[in-house]
């Protein structure tokens, strides 16, 4: 009978854990903006002609090891008791992905104002040319 209890408390701490991930709308809207990065960059694939499955199988093992990556690194958060924490890793890739989709929107050829278009390369740039990355 104990382990009956003890499951029932450890299915009732994990709906509450889970629960606080999932009811968070920065999740749902970090979940959003991968299936639009996923979408933006297949059709950036085909109008380039840079079709490729190897390429495309890599994108979705990205995408599905960030998300759990953010699920676990969240379930860990809330666990330890810092919940605001968890705002800050999910910003994080929100802005990686709305980066990331304005670039494949800009290669695909969506216009976007020059001011935009030049600050998105630029700061691509020098992302790339940082000596950490060498």
């Amino acid at each position: 009978m104990n382990f009956l209890k003890s499951t029932y408390i450890d299915w009732v701490i994990l709906n509450e854990i889970f629960g606080q991930l999932f009811h968070n709308a920065v999740f749902w809207l970090l979940v959003t903006l991968i299936v639009i990065d996923f979408i933006t960059g297949t059709i950036k694939s085909f109008i380039l002609k840079d079709v490729h499955s190897g390429t495309g199988i890599n994108g979705l093992l990205k995408h599905t090891i960030i998300l759990l990556v953010v699920i676990v690194m969240s379930v860990v958060i809330i666990l330890v008791g810092y919940n605001e924490f968890m705002y800050v890793i999910l910003l994080f890739y929100v802005f990686e992905y709305a980066i990331s989709i304005t670039e494949n929107l800009d290669k695909i050829g969506v216009p976007f104002p020059e001011k935009l278009s030049k600050s998105l390369r630029q700061w691509k740039d020098d992302n790339n040319n940082k000596e950490w990355r060498k």
